[in-house]
């Protein structure tokens, strides 16, 4: 900021007034006139703030953003670059991510991250080794968009089934980083096939449960299945279909049915 000093004197024989230059001692060296000057604040320090909604709240996948704003050991604002050592990580699970440090304006940084698993970590920003202001600070990290691609199926249905009995497996959203999504809201799960009807029921937290029952063993024609994540296939329009076998249920002698088989 601008900084001045004036030196004035009074008595109970004259007002206050500002005092003549020839009454200050030379080893002062006192201006001889009223001169302005820029006082610099120091480099950056500890005292130094970081702000933005991503601090507190990021994506998982994805570019987060948010400003390191440079202040000085006397909390005074900067303006200018600064030499001191800036940097930052988030301890995520057994991975750690390094924030990235990008002058802006003003004496203002882009604080950058783009993190992996999504949870709750601690957030660590230094100035030259000493934490700021605040950190470490608790961040949320929350899944990415659902990724059709990276959709998790699990279950023997997925692979396999037997005539006359219901079938069925998981299909579990996911971001691009093997997140899993954690809602089913705005989500759309279909299956579909020219042999059997397929029924996904929304589990809830992004799972649904899809089931079909095949009435006709298939052993050399499969059923090719497809799977669409909001639209998009998950491996592909045909020939990239899923193929699922069929196989004929056993004779079960103790169970009391008749079977009745066409004479030849």
């Amino acid at each position: 900021g601008i900084a001045y000093l004036r030196l004035y004197w009074s008595s109970t024989d004259f007002e206050e007034e500002k005092v003549p230059t020839e009454y200050l001692l030379n080893p002062l060296n006192i201006l001889k006139e009223d001169t302005t000057t820029t006082a610099w604040p120091y480099e950056a320090s500890e005292m130094s703030i970081a702000s933005g909604p991503r601090l507190l709240e990021s994506v998982a996948g994805e570019e987060n953003l948010f400003t390191l704003h440079t202040r000085d050991m006397n909390d005074n604002r900067r303006w200018t670059p600064t030499s001191s050592e800036l940097s930052g990580y988030i301890s995520a699970g057994e991975s750690t991510k390094i924030l990235g440090f990008t002058y802006d304006k003003d004496g203002d940084y882009i604080v950058s991250l783009t993190p992996d698993l999504s949870g709750e970590y601690d957030l660590f920003i230094t100035v030259n080794g000493v934490d700021i202001v605040g950190s470490p600070f608790r961040i949320r990290i929350v899944p990415g968009p659902t990724s059709p691609q990276h959709t998790l199926i699990e279950g023997e249905g997925w692979d396999r089934a037997i005539a006359g009995i219901e079938a069925f497996f998981i299909v579990t959203l996911r971001d691009k980083k093997l997140n899993h999504r954690g809602t089913s809201i705005g989500e759309d799960i279909r299956v579909e096939s020219d042999k059997v009807t397929f029924s996904c029921v929304d589990q809830g937290v992004g799972v649904f449960r899809c089931s079909y029952t095949s009435t006709v063993a298939t052993p050399s024609s499969p059923i090719e299945v497809t799977l669409r994540v909001n639209g998009e296939f998950v491996f592909g329009p045909l020939p990239n279909a899923k193929i699922i076998e069929v196989a004929a249920k056993t004779c079960d002698s103790t169970a009391g049915i008749t079977y009745f088989f066409e004479l030849t």
